[in-house]
């Protein structure tokens, strides 16, 4: 049906290479793929899986919402990954009136900081636990210097994507799954 996942480190290989390219010739079976242009041949395994439903996974809406500076907030995860258990590398994102509060915490070394972000936040109070990998490599990936993060429960992905009014340009929507944040 012309669906295949490609390892993540292929597709990094590959987003490099295709930079500028136009015409890429692409043959796949149901374990391999070759993607060729006039340079080069890159030639990948797939994962031996079955295309997941993505729709099922996204929210079809988000009760709450926070628009801020995502430099500010890549800041924020990085300090506070320093208190973050160094086996489950796990912050904590917490929305309410007053903003959101992002909390790292490692209970064998008994530490736990805390960061308060000011921005407008609409919607139901909401804890999420988050792999700081998984988000930091969001984050990285989005050129946007504003972004908007939507949450819709406890146990529901957050939402990240560039903001609207900031550039229109920039067709992206990465979802974050939470983890279960009593773990630490």
């Amino acid at each position: 049906d012309g669906r295949f996942l490609l390892p993540e480190k292929s597709a990094q290989t590959l987003k490099g290479i295709l930079f500028g390219q136009e015409d890429v010739d692409i043959i796949f079976d149901e374990k391999h793929v070759k993607f060729s242009t006039g340079e080069f041949t890159l030639t990948s395994n797939l994962v031996a899986s079955k295309y997941p439903n993505y729709k099922n996974v996204i929210p079809k809406d988000t009760t709450g919402k926070v628009a801020i500076e995502k430099e500010l907030l890549i800041k924020s995860v990085r300090r506070m990954s320093v208190f973050a258990n160094q086996e489950t590398n796990l912050l904590t994102f917490h929305f309410n009136e007053n903003g959101m509060t992002i909390t790292g915490t490692d209970l064998t070394l008994g530490m736990t900081g805390k960061d308060v972000l000011q921005c407008r936040y609409n919607g139901p109070e909401i804890t999420i636990g988050v792999k700081i990998p998984y988000l930091m490599n969001i984050l990285s990936s989005i050129e946007s210097k504003h972004i908007e993060v939507g949450v819709s429960a406890d146990n529901r992905p957050m939402l990240i994507k560039p903001s609207a009014e900031n550039d229109q340009s920039e067709q992206v929507l990465a979802v974050v799954v939470p983890v279960n944040s009593n773990k630490r």
